[in-house]
């Protein structure tokens, strides 16, 4: 009999418990802990549908673990993803195969995924750790499917679990005038790059791998696109508008540019390292630090100047659409209204003061 009661199993009221067990093809599925015989072979019937779609059995390329796809996946995500999104399903790789362990993809039902979730969340983690950790579940048994390893997706059915945003501080005009002043003391390079930043939203990583060719100052355009040594986050080219502010800044940075590599150049780089002209900048950590320091400020980070930009597009009546695609993000994605355009303080006072309550 496949729907059984195990006297010896009692649910928390000392009642016994109500089992079902079948196998298919050499793989047996088994799920107990129901309340009456009923639920349990409903579960089971449930259970025999998913294995067996529409009268049609499933035929896949074995009981492959989750384990032996991870790297099978992961090369194939390297073909339309970028490195740094890779790198992070890298690090969610331990935890779970640490708790599916070499269970077949077959196997893995949709109370697992939310016993994984539960697991996670007993150890401290937090909610955005583990909806990514979800992210990447469902990612692997989309894959999987694809490639006829599982016939189904039970990371699809569990939640996210619900994130707390962050307060970001958002600098006014003010703050930010005074951090570009303070990073005029830390030298031209870094002044042109915080400037840089500040007016076209870009990314940290993107603006380090800008060259001389990417800035077309017949056009007023800077040209953000794919590289061998950095694909970008989403592999998109766009194009960003040099602002009039922004023109001199970068003028005078080339010529200065120019004059240190008077003798050869060694690269065509924007931006290099401060003490060895032929490496290529990473960041400018102490430079940025003693410039926030400096404003007076607190909390700000090299994104802080991508948060900067968005929130002043929007607040100057920018269209949403356009500045998705003027920052690098899709026209689906709500990233953008999500995490980047905060409105600052004084443009909400300013809003609130046009309300007429009586």
């Amino acid at each position: 009999m496949s729907v059984w009661q195990r006297k010896d199993h009692l649910d928390k009221w000392s009642h016994p418990v109500w089992y079902y067990s079948f196998w298919h093809r050499g793989q047996r599925y088994r799920k107990g802990g129901f309340l009456t015989k009923g639920r349990a072979s409903a579960a089971e019937a449930k259970r025999k549908h998913d294995v067996i779609i529409e009268g049609k059995v499933f035929r896949g390329k074995g009981n492959k673990s989750l384990a032996e796809i991870f790297s099978e996946y992961l090369e194939y995500r390297a073909c339309d993803c970028a490195a740094s999104t890779i790198a992070g399903e890298k690090t969610r790789r331990p935890p779970l195969l640490g708790f599916f362990n070499k269970t077949p993809m077959t196997s893995i039902a949709v109370s697992d995924v939310q016993k994984y979730v539960e697991d996670r969340k007993r150890k401290g983690m937090a909610n955005r750790t583990v909806n990514l950790e979800l992210i990447t579940l469902r990612n692997l048994f989309k894959f999987a499917m694809q490639r006829e390893y599982a016939f189904q997706n039970p990371a699809k059915e569990v939640k996210n679990l619900k994130e707390v945003l962050r307060d970001r501080p958002v600098p006014n005009p003010e703050q930010m005038r005074a951090l570009l002043e303070a990073g005029k003391a830390e030298g031209s390079q870094v002044y042109c790059w915080m400037a840089l930043m500040a007016y076209t939203g870009m990314r940290p990583s993107e603006s380090f791998h800008l060259s001389w060719d990417d800035i077309d100052f017949k056009r007023m355009q800077i040209l953000v696109r794919p590289k061998q040594e950095h694909d970008l986050k989403t592999g998109r080219f766009r194009a960003v508008n040099i602002l009039p502010e922004l023109l001199p800044i970068l003028l005078a940075w080339q010529t200065e540019w120019e004059q240190v590599f008077a003798d050869g150049k060694p690269h065509n780089w924007v931006f290099f390292h401060p003490r060895r002209p032929a490496f290529r900048a990473h960041g400018y950590p102490k430079h940025f630090k003693r410039a926030v320091k400096n404003a007076g400020l607190k909390g700000f980070t090299p994104y802080t100047f991508r948060h900067y930009f968005c929130s002043r597009a929007i607040e100057s009546g920018s269209n949403i659409e356009a500045v998705k695609i003027v920052v690098g993000h899709t026209p689906s994605s709500t990233v953008l209204q999500k995490h980047y355009a905060h409105l600052c303080q004084p443009f909400i006072d300013a809003e609130l003061a046009k309300v007429k309550i009586v």
